[in-house]
């Protein structure tokens, strides 16, 4: 098994390391059931519910979806260096598809919930907390050094159209069969990228239980006066200041306004069904992509404040020309389709310039954040982006239920405006 693992690994192209393409496959078909499954819950909770009460049910879903994933990360991440790697792949996706099969069982025989959907979302969550760490670490294990930056950016390549084309797949398997079809579709193929996993061939992780204890409590220890210092830190710098808080005003609203709020307009605003859903859900996705291309292929910039700061503007004009075509006085001169295509642009043209605003916006704090502190920043920020996400979910999902999608919209696109015109202000911002 060595001797078969090391000369795959040796394979000049990434296409033919057998290995490497069979996780490939089963991380994709992992990450394309997520999204199938996701958005099918969402459908079904727009039909189940109405327009009224909707909102609320699915921010709690995304609660069950992103709070495990907050919360445990941190330490389910170290159980993924302790435990056969290939093990935790393999049976979290069998257990995933088991999961939603049980599903399929309970609405074959009307005994389906909301209480089980949400049950069964969060186990999943917990379990893709294991899943997604153990993939990306096992990749250096089945890949050549030298074929690493291809695999990893294949690799984050497929994670972002996986999700679109799940999205996509979701309302074309809905419309002919249901949440039920779904959940049958959903759970074998989870069980069949399970089973085709087992022949992947993966070096026996050695751990040094000495070792692993010394540095356990060392980290104990130094935990939380890392933290405290990365806090002081940001505290002292106005600009990282400044630009954490957009980060914050943006992961409160954005996500939100598009899990809760698009889906209610694509279903009672324009009165369209889970296929339209599914591919204006993959619009902004498929943009970030373009845009990263794009960007690729740009000189590199010594200040990128132009960028960023023109790119944070137009997130608030696109939000804002969201709610322009639905409001009631103007929706009845335009088709419910029209609208629709108008929709799917601007949120192709949100995903490009979310990659003009996320990427020159990493480089620069790169940058300005001494090595000494990075890590911790980056931390603090991920902890920070993370947790503001679900308090955003559940102030939408509420707001959603007692006020149009127009009026939602174009108020988020005129509050990210203005605060995004606050950038200009800051002398030392527009230095960076």
């Amino acid at each position: 098994m060595n001797g078969e693992l090391a000369r795959q690994k040796e394979t000049k192209s990434i296409f033919k390391n057998y290995n490497f393409m069979l996780l490939l496959v089963g991380q994709n078909v992992s990450n394309i059931g997520n999204g199938i499954h996701y958005t099918a819950v969402i459908v079904y909770l727009l039909s189940l519910l109405g327009e009224v009460g909707s909102g609320f049910h699915i921010a709690i879903l995304s609660l069950c979806s992103s709070i495990p994933r907050i919360v445990l990360s941190p330490f389910l991440g170290v159980y993924v260096d302790k435990i056969d790697r290939k093990k935790i792949i393999v049976l979290t996706d069998i257990f995933r598809g088991a999961c939603i099969l049980v599903l399929s069982m309970l609405q074959l025989t009307n005994r389906l919930s909301l209480t089980a959907i949400f049950v069964v979302t969060t186990i999943n969550a917990i379990v893709g907390t294991l899943f997604n760490p153990a993939v990306m670490a096992s990749i250096p294990n089945i890949v050549h050094h030298n074929n690493l930056t291809q695999a990893n950016s294949l690799n984050e390549m497929s994670i972002k159209l996986s999700y679109i084309v799940g999205a996509a797949l979701c309302g074309f398997i809905y419309a002919p069969f249901g949440i039920l079809g779904v959940f049958l579709i959903n759970g074998v193929s989870y069980v069949l990228s399970g089973i085709s996993e087992m022949f992947i061939k993966m070096p026996a992780i050695e751990i040094d239980e000495t070792k692993e204890k010394v540095v356990k409590i060392s980290k104990i220890k130094e935990f939380w006066n890392d933290f405290i210092e990365g806090l002081l830190f940001l505290k002292s710098k106005i600009v990282l200041m400044y630009l954490s808080g957009f980060a914050l005003i943006l992961n409160f609203f954005i996500t939100p306004l598009l899990v809760i709020v698009l889906p209610k307009i694509i279903k009672f605003t324009l009165d369209l069904g889970p296929k339209e859903l599914g591919i204006i859900d993959g619009m902004m996705p498929l943009g970030t992509i373009l845009g990263m291309i794009v960007l690729s292929m740009l000189k590199e910039r010594e200040k990128n404040f132009g960028l960023f700061s023109k790119g944070l503007v137009m997130e608030g004009v696109i939000i804002f020309l969201v709610g322009l075509p639905i409001i009631p006085q103007i929706q009845p001169y335009l088709s419910n389709y029209l609208i629709y295509l108008i929709l799917c642009g601007l949120m192709l043209l949100l995903g490009g310039v979310l990659a003009f605003v996320n990427v020159p916006l990493l480089a620069t704090i790169q940058k300005i954040v001494p090595d000494i502190y990075r890590g911790r920043f980056f931390s603090i920020l991920t902890t920070l982006t993370m947790g503001i996400t679900p308090l955003g979910t559940l102030f939408i999902g509420l707001v959603s239920d007692n006020m149009i999608p127009a009026n939602i919209f174009l108020l988020v696109g005129f509050i990210s405006f203005v605060a995004s015109l606050g950038i200009f202000i800051v002398p030392k911002i527009r230095e960076l």
